[in-house]
């Protein structure tokens, strides 16, 4: 299954919502889903590092710079297919965010 996590806060080796974020991106990774990860780009480089530290073949990141609005539906994605190699997308869930 491909999933699309949209992670306003995501770091590796912290608690709160940026560990919970990471979590629950390498998790999904590890049970067997091809996870993109939508990121911010000041987070990058902290990211990528861990995934040359702890490799996860299944965890692809796409890093943003301002607010992106993902419309879509699990069958039928908006502007999502853009982001992925198939127009298919098994889940899309915001994970983290604010209002």
């Amino acid at each position: 299954m491909r999933v699309l996590l949209s992670l306003y806060a995501c770091e590796p080796d912290v608690g709160s919502e940026p560990g919970g974020g990471w979590n629950w991106a390498c998790a999904l990774a590890l049970e067997g889903c091809e996870v993109v990860a939508l990121v911010p780009s000041n987070l990058r480089a902290v990211l990528e590092e861990e995934l040359e530290r702890r490799p996860r073949p299944r965890l692809h990141l796409i890093s943003w710079s301002s607010a992106l609005v993902v419309v879509g539906t699990r069958t039928s994605p908006t502007h999502v297919g853009r982001l992925l190699s198939s127009s298919t997308l098994g889940v899309c869930y915001v994970i983290s965010g604010s209002t």
